[in-house]
Parts: C-alpha cells; structure tokens; sequence
C-alpha cells in the first residue's frame, strides 16, 4: 500500500479519466498525503493558505499514518489523518476525502461518497488544487454513497466545468485538458472546437503530451484552428518526445503518406 500513488491522474482522454475515477476506488492503493508526498504536489502549492498546521508535523502525522495504513491499522490510521485535518489541514482533508470514498476505517467499512465529496469541498476551499479537480471528477461522472443511490452526487457538467475552471486557474493540467474535452465533445455546453483549441494549447505549452497530441490533432484537421501541417508535425513531434503512443503512430502514418520524391 502506498500513498504516493496519485490514484486520479490519467494520461488517457477525458472519457477514459471519468472511468477510471470509478475505479479506483476498487484498486489497493490511496494517496493520503495529499499535496505533501504524491506526484501532484506541485499542483497543490496554493494549499499554503493559512490557518494551516505546522508543515513538519503534517509530515511526521502523515508518515505515522502511513505505517498505520500499511499495517491495515485503518481505524487508527483515519484517527491520526482525522485529527490533523479538524486542526485545518487541506492535505489531510484530502486524504480524508479519499479514506472516505474507499471505506477505509468508517463504521459501515463501505465507501461513503457523501462525506468523501464534503472533505474535498473544505480542503478545496483552503485552496488545495487536487480537490478541486476531484471534485469536477465527481460531478462530471456522476457517484453514489455506497451504491445504494442514497445521497448521491448526480452528474452536473456545469459544476464540473465550475470546479476544473478553479483548479485549471491554479495551473491544474489535468482540469485544462478535462475541460478542453468537455468543449470539444459538447457536454454540458455546444460543441465549440476553438475553445477546446485553446484550453489543449494551453496545457500543450506547459509540457501536457496528451494535449500536445491534441493540439497536433487538430492543425492536422483543421478542427479550432485553420490547418498546418508543419504545426501538427511539431505538436505531434512533442508528443512523442512525451512517449505518447498515438503520437508516435501518428507520426509513422504522416511520413508514410508523404509523397515520395521523383527519381530519374
């Protein structure tokens, strides 16, 4: 078990994302740490609002709960993480989002989508970007506390856009390239291929392969921006360089489909 796993990063197109958030709550794996230890951290530097607690002692807390959670000592785990985030810590408000939504260490021993959703609201407002992005997840897909239908999170594009708009600002690739996404396939809002453009562009420039490929995607089709084969070359060439497979693939078909030189 290790909580440096970021379970809600994808490097797959937004529908894939959205699946891939309902199951992840079904892998052995759980960030706790939040913007301390995961992979993402560098995307949670505005959770340095205050009233935060001390960050070496979020760190040894979280640390200790680690070896809990290894040990499958959850009660005692979600305990510590509990406490640290009733003291105003928006990482450990995060990891209790997520203890939440797999049912680690509750009474019922079932995800609890309610109180996952009500954690990531109080870290997401102390500023904590990943729970900003988590919860567009959960209105975009659309969860239910527990499976039973009980006070569920119905899906809502427009709070989806609302919340990845929040964490896209605080330069979240991920909520650009999500709401990228919803622009060009039309949820929540007519289909709008410029917009999406410039949200893939955005992301593309900051290093994001998938929205690099995107953005080589459409100047190859002229989808939200007049067509440019040189420019799709150089998208795409990024991508690769990204180790993105459909890149690469896209580069083999283009070189394949140049004309070949005349030869007397």
């Amino acid at each position: 078990m290790n909580f440096s796993i970021d379970l809600f990063s994808s490097n797959l197109f937004l529908r894939r994302a959205a699946l891939a958030f309902a199951a992840c709550f079904m892998v052995a794996a759980l960030v706790l740490c939040g913007g301390l230890h995961t992979a993402g951290a560098a995307e949670n530097t505005a959770a340095t609002a205050s009233g935060e607690p001390d960050a070496a002692r979020v760190r040894d807390v979280m640390t200790q709960a680690q070896k809990l959670y290894d040990m499958r000592e959850f009660e005692q785990s979600r305990k510590m993480v509990e406490d640290l985030a009733e003291e105003g810590s928006s990482a450990a408000m995060f990891a209790m989002a997520l203890m939440e939504a797999r049912g680690n260490g509750n009474k019922e021993n079932k995800p609890d989508f309610a109180k996952a959703r009500v954690w990531w609201e109080k870290a997401a407002a102390k500023g904590h970007v990943e729970s900003m992005y988590n919860l567009g997840l959960v209105y975009y897909r659309g969860v239910q506390d527990g499976g039973d239908g009980s006070d569920s999170s119905k899906q809502n594009f427009a709070l989806a856009r609302e919340w990845w708009t929040k964490a896209a600002d605080q330069g979240h690739l991920r909520a650009v390239y999500s709401l990228a996404g919803m622009a060009r396939t039309g949820e929540g809002q007519p289909k709008n291929f410029e917009e999406a453009f410039k949200w893939y562009l955005m992301a593309a420039e900051a290093g994001h392969s998938d929205s690099q490929f995107q953005v080589g995607s459409m100047y190859l089709n002229g989808k939200g921006v007049e067509k440019n084969h040189e420019e799709a070359v150089k998208w795409m060439q990024k991508a690769a360089q990204g180790k993105h497979p459909g890149a690469v693939n896209a580069l083999r078909l283009m070189k394949m489909q140049q004309p070949q030189a005349k030869t007397n």
